[in-house]
């Protein structure tokens, strides 16, 4: 039965910082050897990212107090709770706007509502205030996917497929919502140096439908999932004492790299294969990791261009990644068909993919 993903809505921070802001930052306020400040200035550099939303302050002021570090997970927590929920309330009004206004969709279809979230926690989850705060009918059905990582999207397309494969009238409201920079700390770890060049915050909602919806939509076919176990200890994420701590190693894009083509084999059928691939909505984890990619599936240079653009604007903003990666594609692409891919990666070491017509 057919799954169908709409054109995704994308909200950030007001605050956007320069990707040489947060380096100058970066320098200032840690205590580096002069080897680990050129091993810095060498990573931002090449880390193919100009710009960055957050949702703190402290990246222009830099005669702020050290919060950054100082802050317990239980202050960052308390900050989560008011910017997410502001975050996500800015995703409804787009979606209010630019999906649901003069279409055959109302918000009393909506039967179903995930949200996704690896970068903070509240209970009642913040999904019960977009519930109060909106029009959606009385037995509404919520679930969270919360701590999953940057493949937490796949794990929601993967339970609202099979919602809406069951009931074909069933209408599932996805909501990644992702403050990265919350865990930013200026220690010099070969790890928090790679996730403070990288992360920032945002967010992307996109409504998933059994039959075909009004307006733009991509039509999902397939969707795997493979764990590459060897490679399990190459990406983590735990909570600290102060914030989530962030494991990454140097050595994950050619893990991933490596392995890519032997996820993609349970794609691939009589229907669907690699070579009819025209469009590739890759995760925009960093720069080598779609470097290698691009080698690994033969990509030409105009296929990366939405997760290029998406990784030099906003950076890597977890979950919500792949949805701004196919908002960027779909903005460009209106009037074309074809068949596309899309990809992500999280801790396990997971590869996730589908294969999707537009």
């Amino acid at each position: 039965m057919p799954v169908f993903i709409t054109k995704p809505v994308t909200a950030t921070p007001s605050e956007r910082y320069s990707q040489s802001e947060i380096l100058a930052f970066m320098l200032e306020d840690s205590s580096l050897s002069e080897v680990e400040e050129r091993k810095v200035k060498a990573v931002y550099k090449e880390s193919g990212i100009d710009f960055r939303h957050s949702v703190l302050n402290s990246f222009h002021d830099r005669s702020l107090n050290r919060d950054v570090d100082r802050s317990s997970t239980r202050q960052r927590m308390e900050v989560y709770a008011s910017e997410a929920l502001k975050t996500g309330l800015q995703l409804m009004e787009r979606l209010q706007t630019e999906t649901l206004s003069d279409k055959a969709i109302h918000m009393s279809q909506i039967t179903h509502l995930i949200w996704v979230s690896c970068t903070g926690m509240t209970a009642p989850g913040l999904e019960t205030e977009i519930l109060r705060r909106f029009p959606f009918q009385p037995f509404i059905q919520v679930t969270a996917f919360n701590f999953m990582g940057c493949h937490g999207f796949f794990h929601a397309l993967r339970f609202a497929s099979a919602v809406v494969q069951s009931d074909q009238n069933a209408v599932v409201l996805v909501l990644c919502v992702e403050l990265c920079t919350l865990h930013f700390k200026t220690n010099s770890t070969e790890d928090q140096i790679l996730a403070n060049s990288l992360f920032g915050d945002g967010g992307a909602a996109t409504l998933i439908f059994g039959c075909r919806p009004p307006g733009q939509s991509v039509e999902v076919k397939k969707q795997v999932q493979k764990y590459v176990h060897s490679s399990a200890d190459q990406m983590a994420w735990q909570i600290g004492e102060h914030g989530f701590d962030m494991r990454l190693s140097r050595k994950l894009p050619l893990s991933v790299s490596s392995h890519i083509l032997s996820a993609l084999e349970m794609l691939w059928d009589a229907s669907f294969q690699a070579d009819s691939l025209n469009t590739w909505i890759l995760h925009p984890g960093g720069k080598r990791i779609l470097d290698l990619l691009q080698t690994a599936l033969q990509i030409p240079d105009i296929g990366m261009k939405p997760s290029r653009e998406v990784l030099r604007m906003v950076g890597n903003v977890s979950s919500a990644s792949v949805l701004f990666a196919l908002r960027q594609f779909l903005e460009t692409n209106a009037e074309s068909s074809g068949n596309g891919l899309l990809l992500g990666i999280g801790p396990g070491l997971a590869i996730e993919s589908a294969v999707f017509v537009y």
